[in-house]
């Protein structure tokens, strides 16, 4: 199962939803605006990977995020 990538919202609300689909045992996440309507890109796929393949948190997702 994959989970569409969900209404436009903070990322930290993005990355809970996306751990919440995870837990709720989808397999990944199609995502668009979510990604390239937000000013760093390549820091939400970070967040994303972490949490669909590493099981990591929606905290640390939004940690790695922030990270400078």
């Amino acid at each position: 199962m994959l989970a569409l990538g969900g209404p436009k919202t903070g990322i930290d609300g993005y990355f809970k939803f996306v751990q919440h689909c995870m837990q709720m045992g989808a397999k990944g996440v199609a995502v668009g605006r979510n990604i390239t309507q937000d000013p760093q890109p390549a820091k939400v796929v970070a967040g994303l990977n972490a949490i669909i393949h590493e099981n990591a948190t929606a905290e640390d997702a939004y940690s790695l995020y922030m990270a400078k």
